[in-house]
C-alpha cells in the first residue's frame, strides 16, 4: 500500500519542499466532495440518522451526500461484461467523489452483507477499483454499547486491500445511539453533534490533504507534494 503524507516542514528553510493545503491556490467555490454509505438497508435506520447528522454538521467547503447501495445486485462475475444499470450508477458515483465515510452498524461482529457487496461491486473488474485513493472514514453505530467495534474494524481491513488511506484519528464509535436521537430520529445529543463536527473537519482536511496536493512518485510511492520543477526529489520520512 502506497503511503500518504502530509509534510508540513522542509529540508531546506528558504525553500519548502512540500506546500500546505492551506497555502495552496483554491478556486473561489472549491469543496470536497465526499460520499457517504450507509451499511443498514432500513428506512429509519439509526446510521442513516448519524449520516444525516454528519451532513448537517460538515463544514462548508465539504459538499457530502448519500450514496445508496439498497439496490444493488449481489456481485456476480458473470455480469462484468454487461453490468446492471445500479452497479453502473453505483461506481459512477463513487468515482466522483474524493473521499468515502462509512456510516454502518454491525452484524455478527462484521460488516453488513448489503456493505460487503456494495465493496465488492466496486471493487471489480480486476484492475478497475473506484476505491483506490479515495479517503476512507467510518462511523460505526449501535444501540447497544460496544460501540459496533467489529463492523469498524473489519471495515478497515478491508481498506488495506483497497488502497484507501484512512482517517485515524478521531475513531468514531456511538453506542446507545437509541438515546441520543428524537422521536423523529434526529440527533437531539449535543455532546454527539460536538464530536462530529470535529471529526468531519478532520474528515474534510484528510480528504483536502490527500487530494489537492500533486502526487509525486517515489519509487512506487505516491505522495502529495508540490515541488518545484528540476529540484532534486528525496525522501522525507516514511
Amino acid at each position: 500500500m502506497p503511503h500518504f503524507r502530509r509534510q508540513r516542514r522542509a529540508l531546506d528553510r528558504n525553500r519548502p519542499l512540500c506546500r500546505a493545503v492551506d497555502d495552496a491556490p483554491k478556486p473561489e467555490h472549491a469543496y470536497e466532495p465526499g460520499g457517504i454509505l450507509i451499511g443498514s438497508l432500513r428506512k429509519g435506520s439509526f446510521s442513516r440518522s448519524i449520516a444525516q447528522a454528519a451532513i448537517d454538521v460538515a463544514p462548508q467547503h465539504m459538499r457530502a451526500r448519500v450514496v445508496e447501495i439498497g439496490d444493488l445486485p449481489i456481485y456476480n462475475e458473470d455480469l462484468d461484461s454487461n453490468p446492471p444499470a445500479a452497479w453502473r450508477r453505483f461506481r459512477e458515483e463513487i468515482a466522483s467523489v474524493d473521499g468515502i465515510l462509512f456510516v454502518t452498524p454491525e452484524y455478527n461482529r462484521s460488516i453488513p452483507g448489503g456493505l460487503k457487496n456494495a465493496i465488492d461491486v466496486g471493487s471489480r473488474p480486476q484492475d478497475a477499483s473506484i476505491w483506490k485513493g479515495k479517503t476512507a472514514s467510518v462511523i460505526s453505530v449501535t444501540p447497544y454499547k460496544l460501540g459496533a467495534f467489529g463492523a469498524n474494524h473489519a471495515l478497515r481491513q478491508t481498506f488495506v486491500f483497497l488502497d484507501m488511506p484512512a482517517l485515524q484519528q478521531p475513531e468514531a464509535y456511538i453506542g446507545n445511539v437509541k438515546d441520543l436521537l428524537d422521536d423523529t430520529g434526529k440527533l437531539r445529543d449535543e455532546g454527539t453533534k460536538a464530536f462530529l463536527v470535529r471529526f468531519m473537519r478532520a474528515f474534510a482536511d484528510r480528504i483536502a490533504a490527500l487530494s489537492e496536493w500533486d502526487p509525486v512518485p517515489q519509487k512506487g510511492d505516491r505522495t502529495r507534494c508540490a515541488r518545484p520543477q528540476g529540484e532534486m526529489r528525496k525522501s522525507i520520512g516514511g
